[in-house]
């Protein structure tokens, strides 16, 4: 799961999976939430990973996702967004660099 190169970008906040899932499985789920087929989606990221353990006969991980498709959605899901491309955060200066500054 890397880089989301593609034009529409969704964001799935809560996807849950069972312990014993696989790659495949966090598609598969997602492109159910989409409700798209899983050969649609051009991308998926993963941004967030937690563990759910409140039932402890049923622990859960959960996942925050953006998954990345080549056409728009006709309409969005409950619980899915459109997910804002942002460049990575870089710091305005140079700590210690040759301006001298500190802090």
């Amino acid at each position: 799961m890397n880089q989301v190169p593609a034009v529409w970008l969704y964001r799935i906040p809560a996807l849950s999976c069972p312990l014993d899932h696989d790659e495949n499985s966090i598609r598969e789920r997602a492109a159910r939430v989409l409700g798209i087929r899983q050969t649609d989606l051009a991308s998926l990221r993963l941004d967030r990973r937690s563990v759910d353990a409140r039932d402890k006969g049923a622990i859960r991980i959960v996942y925050a996702i953006t998954a990345g498709l080549d056409k728009a959605l006709p309409r969005l899901p409950r619980g899915v967004s459109p997910a804002v491309q942002t460049p990575p955060y870089s710091f305005p200066y140079q700590i210690g660099g040759a301006n001298g500054r500190t802090n």
